[in-house]
């Protein structure tokens, strides 16, 4: 359970999230982590981002074989983890929600 201070962190940023792509044009489709409580996750983001248009070519020996990387050594995957979170970290702390943002995925 969340504490008071972790909710607003966690509405706070999605109010943000939320902001950033009405500011981009682009669309946000949201996900939740209590979609896992019946452990059919997958299935709903899969069913959710086709709802949205979003072609996906699923190869299960090609998931397999990326995620037995990634957990064969725990490097992999902490180093994929720490930057994703430096980028987030960062974006969130400049403030750099519309065109800057936007255009970093363009270089």
């Amino acid at each position: 359970m969340k504490t008071p201070i972790e909710e607003r962190a966690y509405l706070d940023g999605m109010e943000w999230k939320r902001k950033a792509h009405a500011a981009c044009g682009t669309r946000l489709i949201e996900s939740y982590s209590w979609w896992n409580n019946d452990q059919d996750l997958l299935n709903k983001v899969e069913a959710l981002l086709r709802a949205n248009g979003v072609e996906l070519t699923i190869d299960p020996e090609r998931n397999a074989a990326i995620c037995g990387d990634l957990l064969r050594d725990e490097r992999y995957f902490h180093s994929m983890a720490q930057l994703i979170s430096t980028f987030i970290s960062l974006v969130k702390s400049s403030n750099s929600i519309a065109q800057e943002s936007g255009t970093l995925g363009a270089r």
